[in-house]
């Protein structure tokens, strides 16, 4: 079924009002160990955890607002309701993707199954090009295979996934060659290469996060491939890569045309704040033009300088 819009209270997709994915941890477990684990994932679920009926009334919350259900963890796979609760998500009808960690939970016939129900998406983790470096930040041996191996069946049976990478100051320099294996050996399936900048919470807050300047350089490279690459390339947690891409993009045509784009959003005053203390100061200080078009005084955007 093509599910072109879904929600009673909110019709459509309007993002603006209402997140676009809503992302439920299903749960604390998980057989993995991975480094960077902000929730620090235990082997057992927590007692805690929404039953199976309050999934459902969460299921339902989220029809109503039009979102995305993302199922996450965790492993959602060791929800022994996991099927049953998709399957009621999608006879709301609302879109349902997970991410299921790769793990010998995850087989063949799991991601048959997941076709089956009518998954929109699957998430896949890989934070290494190659077993040594994609297994010693999962701390669990055979992960990277096990990752590979998903990318497979979900080519087989025809669902998009995206690709999760971890950036750290130790998964960053191996990003070039993650990139290379994607593009040659994985797209189809894959659709999407997310590279999430570490919060470092949980266990990942004993890790290294990258400099401010090998950010930029991220960003840097991530906009240069964008348009070549066969998958499409984003970050999270790292919203100023956008607007840092739209400068590039529209050089003088963006500052003369100011006004318009700022006009056709529901920004709040906040919200330009930001933009122009964060993502605009690579401008040659005409940030100071556009705070000032708004009103905005020196002491207000300098507090995020």
């Amino acid at each position: 079924m093509e599910l072109q819009t879904v929600g009673t209270k909110y019709q459509g997709f309007i993002y603006r009002r209402q997140p676009r994915n809503v992302y439920w941890e299903t749960t604390i477990a998980c057989d993995l160990a991975c480094q960077h684990c902000r929730a620090s994932a235990i082997p057992h679920r927590d007692p805690g955890e929404l039953t199976t009926e309050q999934g459902k009334a969460l299921m339902r919350s989220v029809q109503e607002l039009g979102s995305m259900l993302v199922l996450t963890g965790g492993d959602p796979l060791k929800r022994p309701d996991i099927a049953e609760l998709i399957e009621y998500g999608r006879s709301l009808p609302i879109h349902v993707s997970i991410t299921p960690s790769t793990t010998p939970l995850l087989q063949r016939a799991t991601v048959d199954r997941f076709h089956a129900l009518g998954i929109s998406a699957m998430g896949v983790s890989l934070d290494g090009p190659t077993a040594e470096t994609h297994d010693a930040f999962r701390n669990v041996p055979g992960t990277f295979a096990y990752s590979m191996r998903a990318l497979q069946w979900a080519r087989e049976f025809d669902i998009p996934v995206q690709v999760n990478t971890t950036i750290t100051a130790r998964t960053l320099p191996h990003v070039r060659a993650m990139y290379e294996l994607l593009r040659d050996q994985a797209a189809p399936p894959v659709r999407r290469w997310s590279l999430f900048l570490l919060i470092p919470v949980g266990r990942g807050a004993e890790l290294d996060t990258p400099s401010a300047d090998d950010v930029e350089k991220l960003f840097e490279w991530v906009y240069s491939i964008s348009a070549e690459a066969p998958v499409r390339v984003g970050t999270t947690e790292a919203p100023r890569v956008d607007l840092w891409s739209m400068v590039v993009d529209k050089g003088e045509d963006f500052w003369t045309g100011v006004r318009d784009p700022f006009a056709n959003h529901d920004f709040t005053r906040s919200d330009i704040i930001a933009l122009v203390s964060r993502g605009l100061m690579k401008t040659g200080g005409k940030y100071k033009e556009v705070a000032r078009l708004f009103g905005i005084a020196d002491t207000e955007y300098k507090r995020f300088m």
